[in-house]
């Protein structure tokens, strides 16, 4: 089952501090409007959220599709637990839904 974690943060400082912690973060993490960063299991590095594409109106719109359409979703409350939760997750301890 895939699992997605959620910090609803994002800045270069956190960005270095899951790079540092061993952990790919892809480009778009680095998008102007990526305020949240997620990390799916299934692909193995964290993302940007909430820049928009083709089809979506805003920041806001974006978040609330990401949302609603995702399953599995699990809110980390600080960079810290975000990369132990990825880290678990590497080691088949993820937290099942």
């Amino acid at each position: 089952m895939n699992i997605i974690y959620v910090l609803k943060d994002n800045s270069p400082e956190i960005r270095k501090q899951i790079e540092d912690a061993g952990i790919h973060v892809c480009i778009c993490a680095e998008f102007k409007d990526a305020c949240w960063l997620d990390y799916l299991t299934n692909l193995n590095n964290v993302h940007g959220v909430g820049y928009w594409g083709e089809g979506t109106n805003s920041q806001k719109e974006e978040l609330e599709r990401f949302v609603s359409e995702s399953k599995n979703l699990i809110w980390c409350n600080s960079v810290e637990e975000f990369i132990t939760d990825i880290k678990k997750s590497k080691n088949n301890d993820a937290i099942s839904v």
